[in-house]
């Protein structure tokens, strides 16, 4: 093999790599849009899926995702992020909320969130939800 061939068979290897980071990014906002949605009606915890978590802690203490809270939930309002609530009934429910979500856009998310490990589109170990302002 030349030099050439050699070089545009790694640039065949990088443009795979980030065409799949590129579809990757795009489902994690499809994603976290989705959960952040359902929760202008509903503040209850919603289970993330791994792909809409990720994104959530690049994002998570941003002014633009403040601005967002404070624009969508009012003023005072917070995102809670659960890290701990894997195994848990509020954590079961808080899947439920999230698979009727997404059903509800016409994407079918696995019963079991720890069916597919690997997944973008498994349940993440957490959950997210809004605190409301008192005022």
């Amino acid at each position: 093999m030349n030099k050439r061939e050699a070089s545009v068979g790694d640039m065949a290897v990088t443009h795979g790599t980030l065409t799949a980071t590129i579809v990757q990014n795009e489902l994690a906002k499809a994603d976290l849009c989705l959960i952040l949605a359902a929760q202008r009606a509903d503040p209850r915890p919603f289970a993330m899926t791994k792909a809409a978590d990720e994104l959530l802690h690049t994002l998570l203490g941003t002014e633009e995702m403040d601005m967002y809270i404070r624009h969508v939930h009012g003023e005072g309002a917070a995102l809670v992020h659960d890290g701990e609530a894997w195994g848990t009934k509020e954590y079961a429910d808080g899947w439920e909320r999230t698979r009727a979500a997404f059903a509800a856009s016409g994407i079918d998310l696995l019963t079991d969130p720890a069916a597919a490990p690997g997944h973008p589109r498994s349940g993440a170990y957490c959950l997210l939800s809004v605190k409301r302002s008192c005022h």
